[in-house]
């Protein structure tokens, strides 16, 4: 390309990249600002520097916040990248009706947040669920999964890993149907079997997208309110209350939108760092290979 047209499609793509950059890094910038002021509702009241995070590091349920986060998190990355991985590996054979079978299966994804969050309350629900009713009827015990602090913590990871996995299958499996078919007949053809063929010559090849679905997956999980606000509310007690959930009650129940700023900027750092991390475990298996 040459250097005159280089200049015009950068000067085509200048206004929108302005606009992509302001509306992405503003919110960013403000948020730090406002976590130096001590607000109420939309009223700033003062300055107060670093006082924000300093509350922060001696609230001691923020910690409590940070552990059930990365439990959350950490659970449901696992959890959507094996699924992801492997209902990807079961739709890039040749099956039956595929067509179908991608709808039903990309079908969380597509079902409204709310909605699905909502469906699962009532469907966990003992006293409304017909499913619960159904066990009571067969002499199983009363299971009420969202009263117990462990069993509503396992039923938030299961319907939030319920509704994002076909995200990440969707990207592994455009990754495996790059792969040309010649390169794993090669393989089976030297004698490697089926689990050999996943774990020295598929895996390594989507590493990429590996990579990228599992980074888009943590800042989704790290930034996830929708089905725990709406199944649990935080509860019960503060056994799911993750920092989205407590950023969210801190902002519009008690208007510290200060502090809520605060929380956020810690919720910035952590996938930072959570990012950085991914990456550098990528660099030294690359270094490896």
């Amino acid at each position: 390309m040459r250097k005159g047209e280089q200049r015009f499609a950068l000067t085509c793509c200048a206004p929108a990249t302005a606009v992509v950059a302001l509306i992405t890094f503003y919110p960013v910038a403000y948020a730090i600002v406002l976590s130096a002021y001590r607000t109420s509702f939309a009223r700033v009241q003062g300055y107060v520097g670093l006082g924000n995070f300093v509350r922060l590091l001696h609230d001691s349920t923020i910690l409590q916040s940070i552990g059930r986060t990365l439990t959350f998190v950490f659970s449901s990355v696992a959890l959507s990248m094996a699924l992801g991985y492997a209902m990807a590996l079961l739709l890039n054979q040749d099956l039956p009706a595929k067509g179908l079978i991608r709808a039903i299966v990309v079908a969380p994804w597509v079902i409204a947040e709310v909605s699905a969050a909502i469906a699962w309350r009532w469907l966990l629900d003992p006293g409304l669920s017909p499913v619960m009713v159904a066990l009571r009827s067969w002499s199983m015990p009363n299971l009420d999964f969202l009263s117990h602090p462990t069993w509503a913590m396992i039923a938030v990871i299961a319907v939030g890993v319920w509704r994002f996995y076909p995200f990440p299958m969707i990207l592994l499996l455009a990754a495996l149907q790059a792969i040309p078919r010649e390169i794993d007949e090669a393989a089976a053809v030297d004698g490697a079997s089926l689990w050999k063929r996943l774990l020295y010559v598929t895996t390594p090849l989507v590493r990429g997208s590996l990579l990228v679905s599992t980074i888009l997956s943590t800042l989704f999980y790290f930034n996830k309110i929708v089905v725990p606000l709406v199944l649990t509310g935080g509860g019960p007690g503060n056994a799911t209350e993750l920092l989205t959930i407590r950023l969210y009650r801190e902002a519009f129940y008690g208007g510290n939108l200060g502090y809520a700023a605060a929380i956020s900027c810690l919720i910035l750092l952590i996938n930072a760092l959570v990012s950085l991390l991914y990456f550098r475990v990528l660099r030294i298996e690359e270094g490896h290979a």
